[in-house]
C-alpha cells in the first residue's frame, strides 16, 4: 500500500480498518504475500465469500514484484492471485468488488468478463490513509469518479 518514496510511515490505515469503520467486516487472507506461492489460503477466502453480505478482494503488487531496476515479466497477477479471484467471485452471496493496488498495468481482463465481479477498482499505491480511502469509495463516501491520476 506505500510505494518506495514514502519514507517510513507514522501510521497506516489498512483496508480492513477503513472498512471497519462502517461495518462488521469478516476477513481472510488470500494469499500469504503478494507472490501469493500456493493456494492453500483460497478456501478459507471463498468461504468467507459465501457467508458475507458483500464481498471486496484486494490483489496487485508490491515492492517485491515492481520498483526500480526490477522488470516483470508479464502483466499477470503473480501466483494464485487470478484464481483467488475467479473461484471467490463464483461462490460470493453478494456482490464482489476488485481493488487492485499496483503501480503498473495489470492484465484483469479476465475479471472484467467476470459477471460476478461488479466493480473494479484500481488504487495504485494510496499511502499512510490508502485503507480508509479506499473504503470510502467503495461505499460511496466518496465520488473518484472523473479524477484520473495518470493521461
Amino acid at each position: 500500500m506505500i510505494g518506495n518514496y514514502a519514507g517510513i510511515p507514522y501510521q497506516v490505515t489498512a483496508p480492513i480498518n477503513g472498512f471497519a469503520k462502517y461495518a462488521k467486516v469478516m476477513y481472510e487472507m488470500g494469499c500469504g504475500k503478494v507472490l501469493c506461492k500456493n493456494e492453500s489460503f483460497i478456501f478459507p477466502a471463498m468461504n468467507a465469500a459465501k457467508k458475507a453480505n458483500d464481498t471486496v478482494i484486494l490483489a496487485g503488487l508490491d515492492l517485491s514484484v515492481e520498483q526500480e531496476s526490477l522488470d516483470r515479466e508479464d502483466l499477470l497477477l503473480p501466483g494464485y492471485q487470478t484464481q483467488l479471484i475467479k473461484q471467490v467471485a463464483v461462490v460470493s452471496k453478494g456482490q464482489v468488488i476488485l481493488v487492485i493496488m499496483s503501480a503498473g498495468g495489470i492484465d484483469i481482463s479476465f475479471a472484467k468478463e467476470n459477471e460476478n465481479i461488479k466493480a473494479i477498482l484500481w488504487a495504485g499505491y494510496l499511502g499512510e490513509e490508502g485503507g480508509q480511502a479506499i473504503a470510502d469509495v467503495v461505499l460511496g463516501k466518496y465520488n473518484s469518479g472523473g479524477r484520473l491520476p495518470l493521461t
